[in-house]
């Protein structure tokens, strides 16, 4: 369990089951970058990529691609097409390509969360996290740590979820990402 600082006054995690219902995915929070019209460029550009490689051949680069891809249908709710590019990425990735790794493993462990498959997805997202602690690659290991929050909100992990997301609150700030930190967070106002 990540123990990051303490909350700031007059802001609070959106964790509650009242909330949860209200608001997308936390992973779509921090994708969208406090704003769901960027998905469908995202998307749009990512699938001609995608199309593109694989008319092309390439396998390496695609990997990537399809991982990033499945990242932006998930947190549009696609979870079919998301899973399809997942295991796309999962099938072309080199066991030492670490950002495609990651990527298929974060998606992968939320579908499974989803599906109500919580150890097998507590497992994938653990090895996600594992292999970025070997980078320096402080967003990645943000943007999954917002992924292991949203596995354990969906297994009823609340208090680790918080904890974790703190800790991605931490990287976040430390590169100066300030509308993912905002994305993360609700006025205590609002609730």
């Amino acid at each position: 369990m990540l123990v990051g600082s303490p909350l700031k006054p007059g802001l609070r995690w959106e964790s509650s089951d009242r909330r949860s219902r209200a608001h997308p995915p936390l992973s779509r929070r921090v994708e969208s970058r406090s704003s769901p019209a960027t998905f469908r460029p995202r998307k749009l550009a990512l699938r001609r990529d995608y199309e593109a490689l694989t008319q092309l051949g390439e396998r390496y680069l695609l990997s990537t691609v399809a991982g990033e891809l499945a990242r932006v249908l998930y947190a549009q709710g696609r979870l079919d097409e998301a899973e399809k590019c997942s295991r796309h990425a999962q099938e072309l990735a080199d066991p030492d390509d670490i950002a495609s790794t990651t990527l298929w493993r974060t998606v992968q462990a939320k579908l499974l969360a989803q599906k109500g498959n919580r150890d097998a997805a507590l497992i994938l997202i653990g090895e996600a996290v594992d292999l970025l602690k070997r980078t320096d690659s402080v967003v990645a290991q943000a943007e999954t740590l917002v992924d292991l929050a949203e596995v354990l909100r969906l297994a009823g992990r609340r208090k680790e979820a918080d904890d974790v997301l703190e800790g991605a609150v931490e990287l976040f700030e430390a590169k100066g990402n300030v509308a993912a930190v905002e994305a993360l967070r609700v006025p205590a106002a609002s609730s």
